[in-house]
């Protein structure tokens, strides 16, 4: 008989094998409280531990924590630490506390999605146990189209779109035409918020939708006078989420359409020609496999008699692999000379004022930290003392035309700060405030970096100040968006040949920067293209907002084409699109030498290659269009004529289109679209050296062969 030894305590986890399943997943590391407990007490390394409510109402008028559901709450309990254990080793946690905390964001995450759907999917009556391989595959699905859980699991955008719709309905028409009357700002809704705002709600009733917010006590700080009014999602969430444990601690979106505050309630000079700035960023393939990992572990409920999807579910759920699904519109050209004047422009102003515009923030930063204040309590007269001559030339007069600095005349919350459209955008043009014209050269550096690169909008907003450029400042690394498969949700990088005048402006942002941490502005590494606000307070913003801010800053103090009274206000997407149009128009010229130096690359073959696999194919179909139409458009239908004619053929007229340049691109964008048309570079090695001419291919049908 071996004699019996006792299992040494560095290897103590091993005895949690012996143990019998049914006496497992009632405890873990993180669960302070016993099991049976209506609130849990959790925490992963918190400064405090954190409170996990289980007494939610569900759509039956029950509650959760009620002895009729004791069976689903109990799968519930037991899930999440199934899935924050080494679930194949029974109730062991010695995996990573990281690992851990993101298998229980992950499975609360999963709950809440079932009691949002409880009643869709039957859950109080046949408990986990109901739910089918397409229930459990289409969930997986859900959440893979979006990187955003308030989108993807909470379907946030969708439930307050109702929530907001069945709010005005229910508020007296009489009562918001009352407070619309009072406070007209309510009624502004610009073209900037539509396009930040991606909510299904018609923007003719977004004045009446904040009017009812307001009316229904969703507003804090209502009226806007000593401080700023916003809609208080917080609450609304409450409300739309009151079924759930986990969504109360998920960041929401800000929606802009839904700001009711006075306070700069015009963006632009003019409405802006609409755009689809949405390219769809979807969850990672990491973070899918960790949500798929998670929900698959459900099967370990089987070992404790509780209730769970049948194996085969499961196993649908272990084989499955998320359809790309998430297709973005179509996006809007910005005509040729828009974008070819716009970076002129930004090079010209660079070269003119980029080093002392940045001379004079490190200025007024230096000062702030001598005198230990902050950039709002920097005097008019402060700036004009540290003013280079250039800039005073140029007009510079103020720290910023609505600073609320020392010495300003507007209030710490000023409705009327910015005066009249007219005024302002005089002002702006008259270099009279220097936030605004340090806004403006950041859109200078934004226009040239966005248009020599062809980057996605979420790389470059990501593009950190500090180790952009290479040793040798000739090469920009990115990191890749949408590109994690394969690389344990490492994101891949790709460095891409610049310009020595974009990689110049790079540094004046640099040198601003390493002010910034010198100064004590910021203690870390921020992204490039954050700047101060225009008011002066608060901290160095940055992000989209700021970022397409500074886009609009340019676009009006340069005073980009009109087209219908609307400005072009330029995006990220129109300048990738502009990359691959450039290429195509200087091909079709034989215009190379301008292909090699706006786009940095010295063999062509390279550069199709990263334009193929760079940038996303609808924006390759639009380009290829507009090339296709320019061409038709300016030159004539000969060398054309079969894309004539399947034009004809499918749209049944041809004369409608000849005419209209935006017509005839649209209707060939479809055909690029549905694999009907194409255009390809063809690469001829020559004595001289490789040429290249486009060549046109037209099918009838997808399977017909070129």
């Amino acid at each position: 008989m071996k004699p019996h030894r006792e299992i040494p305590e560095k290897l103590s986890f091993l005895k949690m094998l012996k143990r019998p399943s049914s006496e497992g997943y009632r405890k873990a590391p993180w669960l302070l409280n016993d099991f049976s407990q209506n609130i849990w007490h959790v925490n992963f390394e918190y400064k405090e531990p954190k409170h996990l409510n289980w007494c939610v109402e569900l759509y039956d008028g029950t509650v959760l924590t009620e002895p009729k559901n004791e069976r689903l709450l109990s799968s519930f309990k037991h899930f999440v630490i199934i899935a924050t254990s080494n679930y194949g080793y029974y109730d062991a946690h010695t995996n990573g506390l990281k690992t851990q905390v993101r298998s229980y964001s992950i499975a609360l995450k999963i709950i809440d999605h079932l009691l949002l759907n409880a009643e869709a999917y039957g859950l109080l009556v046949t408990g986990l146990a109901g739910l089918s391989d397409q229930n459990l595959t289409g969930m997986l699905n859900q959440f893979a189209q979006s990187s955003s859980s308030a989108e993807s699991v909470y379907e946030w955008p969708e439930r307050l779109a109702s929530f907001l719709l069945k709010l005005r309905s229910a508020t007296s028409d009489s009562a918001i035409n009352q407070l619309l009357a009072s406070y007209p700002h309510l009624s502004v809704v610009t073209e900037q918020q539509i396009e930040l705002s991606p909510l299904p709600i018609p923007m003719d009733e977004v004045p009446a939708i904040r009017a009812s917010l307001i009316l229904n006590g969703y507003a804090s700080s209502w009226p806007p006078e000593a401080k700023a009014s916003f809609v208080n999602i917080p609450k609304i969430s409450q409300h739309i989420l009151s079924s759930t444990v986990k969504a109360k601690d998920v960041k929401k979106p800000i929606y802009p359409i839904l700001d009711i505050d006075n306070d700069d309630f015009y963006r632009t000079e003019y409405e802006a020609m609409p755009v689809s700035t949405t390219e769809g960023s979807k969850m990672t393939d990491n973070i899918f496999l960790a949500y798929r990992k998670v929900l698959y572990s459900m099967g370990t409920l089987h070992k404790l008699g509780a209730d769970a999807p049948s194996p085969k579910s499961l196993q649908a759920v272990q084989k499955f692999v998320a359809h790309n699904s998430k297709v973005g519109g179509s996006f809007r050209t910005a005509p040729s000379e828009v974008v070819l004047s716009s970076v002129k422009n930004a090079i010209e102003f660079h070269y003119k004022y980029g080093s002392d515009i940045v001379l004079l923030m490190n200025r007024l930063l230096k000062k702030c930290q001598s005198e230990n204040v902050t950039l709002n309590k920097i005097t008019d007269k402060d700036v004009m003392s540290l003013c280079p001559e250039s800039l005073m030339a140029l007009g510079v007069k103020k720290l910023g035309i609505t600073a609320l600095n020392v010495g300003s005349p507007y209030g710490p919350v000023s409705a009327n700060r910015k005066g009249s459209r007219t005024n302002y955008y005089k002002k702006l043009r008259a270099n009279v405030g220097f936030l605004e014209l340090f806004g403006v050269y950041v859109g200078c550096v934004q226009i040239v970096t966005g248009a020599m690169t062809a980057r996605r909008l979420g790389e470059l907003t990501d593009l950190p100040a500090k180790g952009s450029l290479d040793i040798s400042r000739q090469w920009l690394k990115f990191w890749l968006r949408k590109s994690s498969r394969g690389m344990m949700g490492r994101r891949k990088s790709i460095m891409r040949p610049v310009e020595p005048v974009a990689a110049e402006m790079i540094g004046n942002l640099e040198a601003y920067h390493q002010t910034l941490l010198e100064t004590g502005f910021t203690d870390k590494d921020l992204p490039l293209f954050s700047s101060p606000a225009l008011t002066a307070k608060g901290t160095i913003s940055s992000g989209v907002s700021v970022y397409l801010r500074n886009l609009d800053l340019f676009c009006d103090y340069f005073e980009t084409a009109l087209c219908d009274g609307k400005r072009y206000y330029l995006r990220q997407h129109q300048l990738r699109r502009f990359f691959a149009m450039l290429f195509f128009h200087c091909a079709q010229d034989g215009d190379e030498s301008t292909i090699r130096w706006m786009l940095g690359h010295v063999d062509l073959e390279h550069l199709w290659h990263y334009i193929n696999e760079n940038i996303d194919g609808t924006i390759m179909a639009g380009a290829k269009a507009h090339h296709l139409a320019h061409q038709i458009y300016t030159k004539g239908e000969e060398g054309y004529t079969d894309l004539m004619d399947l034009i004809n053929e499918t749209y049944g007229t041809q004369t409608y289109v000849k005419g209209d340049a935006a017509k005839l691109e649209e209707r060939i964008e479809q055909l690029v679209n549905n694999g009907l048309v194409d255009a390809e570079p063809e690469f001829i090695l020559q004595p001289g050296g490789t040429k290249l001419r486009i060549v046109t291919s037209v099918r009838r049908n997808i399977h017909e062969q070129d």
